[in-house]
């Protein structure tokens, strides 16, 4: 939405049901979603969150945390002259004042969004501090990690377990901040105080805890960028756990675990396909990009999340039919991808989760090989869905309702791959990608030209018919003649005429490329005496239709 004014948009977006409904984004919406001048003029260098629970023994899991209260200071880089400066809390708190310099700040609410007036410009190129204090109850969960919010939950021990998510609800859902995925802080620190006897962990690394009158404060802090759905609040009965890996720089490294008091055991057991998975992506992906603040896995009351360096697991110690454990594979596969390369709008979250995804698939070949591989990634395209471009509208704060910015997105990639032909040059690109985005904020545009300079400049055109285009490209081809030598004729349908994607087609005599375009081309097949003459195509996104 590049006019600013233009504050209803009226949009066709996927739900479960086959049929598309309207959804209608507002002012509240584009509150979120675009950077108006008073989020664009300053940039976060650093949060200092500091939240009390006052309570943390909801008499039932529906019960929300009575009076969170705390304060959130910010240290920010003025990038212009501002006298007005926008952050976000949902309005279900109250703001109960903002600290400048000793003085209370004057500031107005416009829902979700709080504007703080300050008494004179503030200059771009200095930097500029505040605090904001605030109170009120967590929003429950309804479904977590889709419909976020805190969860609640009793451990098999009777005692409280609770976590939050938030991943497109917004961490503005339960602390003050600048609520827009392009904004990552340089670092954090997180000071919980719950009532002694539980233990709280955070992101980054456990710096102090406290305990007085009967409260107990545990200091976390993040030393990389993180973006604000990331951050997050574990309370339970953790025991913790540690174990050693080797990375690929040969660095030996410790593994954090905090799980749930007489969960050590099977845990202990289960993680242990946790080192073998890391050396994998480091592998394929390059290195790891949190080893300052660590890598930690916490058992959640919620299936899981990418929570960077403390990512959520509540699968139940479970691995799927391929041997390994789903939640721990892809939350950690957004290390990379959705944690180090993150992306500067929901409407681009294809980014986030299709290359996650597609890790799933890297990790099956690594352990298991090319063709198990390929087996369970050809199981998750039954859920491509092609209802609706995988890029949503821009600056709207977009509200994801389609799986195919995860399985479709893994299927481009693949198709990418195959396409290229040549494996070590693909793992080649995978790494060079993330070297260059490593830590970075990016967008579809900017991606789709990366892999275009890297690969064949003609890829463009075949990445945007796959992601701005909700149908699958088509192709048609006739089979004809008798005996060993047939004619192939073949082409694309219902795409771009310089759509670009060559195909490798197996016959048990050899492999031939194709490079099919909009019009017809012909070539000659050999088969062996008494073998069937058929075509697959399976290894890439595409619809195929013999034509008679």
């Amino acid at each position: 939405m590049k006019n600013p004014l233009l504050f209803f948009a009226l949009l066709l977006t996927a739900v479960p049901a086959r049929a598309q409904t309207p959804v209608f984004y507002n002012h509240q919406d584009s509150l979120r979603g675009y950077l108006f001048p008073e989020r664009a003029c300053y940039d976060v260098k650093h949060y200092d969150l500091d939240i009390s629970f006052s309570r943390v023994n909801p008499s039932d899991e529906n019960m929300p945390l009575d009076q969170l209260q705390g304060s959130v200071g910010f240290l920010v880089q003025n990038v212009a002259d501002y006298n007005r400066l926008q952050f976000d809390l949902f309005e279900r708190f109250s703001v109960d004042s903002i600290l400048w310099q000793d003085r209370k700040l004057r500031f107005e609410r416009e829902g979700n969004a709080v504007f703080i007036l300050f008494p004179a410009n503030q200059r771009a190129g200095r930097q500029n501090s505040f605090r904001v204090y605030y109170h009120g109850t967590g929003l429950v969960a309804k479904r977590a990690p889709w419909d976020g919010g805190f969860s609640y939950a009793k451990d098999q021990n009777g005692r409280p377990w609770i976590g939050v998510s938030c991943e497109g609800l917004g961490a503005s859902s339960w602390w003050p901040n600048k609520d827009h995925l392009s904004e990552e802080p340089d670092s954090m620190t997180l000071r919980y105080t719950i009532p002694e006897g539980l233990m709280v962990v955070g992101n980054g690394r456990l710096f102090s805890r406290e305990i007085k009158d009967k409260k107990e404060t545990f200091v976390w802090k993040v030393n990389n960028p993180i973006n604000n759905y990331n951050v997050t609040v574990n309370i339970g009965d953790y025991v913790h756990f540690t174990d050693d890996y080797t990375d690929a720089s040969g660095q030996v490294r410790t593994l954090n675990y905090y799980v749930l008091r007489g969960n050590e055991v099977r845990a202990i057991e289960h993680f242990q396909q946790v080192k073998p998975m890391l050396s994998c992506f480091e592998s394929k992906m390059g290195p790891y990009a949190f080893w300052e603040d660590g890598y930690a896995l916490v058992e959640t009351p919620y299936w899981g999340m990418e929570h960077q360096s403390a990512i959520a697991y509540g699968n139940n110690y479970k691995n799927n039919k391929y041997g390994f454990d789903f939640i721990i594979v892809h939350e950690s596969g957004h290390e990379w991808f959705g944690n180090s390369i993150s992306v500067a709008d929901h409407a681009d979250m294809w980014i986030h989760e299709g290359f996650c995804t597609y890790s799933e698939t890297m990790f099956m070949e690594c352990i298991r090989g090319k063709a198990a591989a390929y087996d369970y990634i050809n199981g998750q395209r039954r859920n491509i869905r092609n209802q609706k471009p995988m890029i949503g509208p821009y600056e709207v704060n977009y509200a994801v309702a389609d799986n195919d910015i995860y399985f479709k997105g893994a299927w481009i990639i693949h198709s990418l791959r195959n396409s290229l032909n040549d494996d070590a040059r693909f793992y080649d690109l995978m790494r060079d990608f993330n070297r260059d985005f490593f830590k970075k904020t990016t967008r579809t545009e900017e991606v789709i030209q990366w892999w275009a300079k890297h690969t064949d400049a003609r890829y463009e055109a075949t990445l945007r018919q796959y992601l701005f285009q909700s149908n699958l490209p088509i192709l048609e081809y006739k089979l004809k003649g008798r005996g060993k030598e047939r004619k192939l004729s073949y082409r694309f349908a219902g795409v771009g005429q310089d759509f670009y994607l060559p195909i490798t087609v197996e016959t048990r005599q050899k492999s031939v490329t194709l490079s099919p375009d909009t019009d017809w081309q012909e070539i000659t097949l050999t088969f062996q005496k008494g073998e069937k003459p058929a075509l697959s195509f399976g290894d890439y996104l595409l619809k195929t239709e013999e034509v008679k």
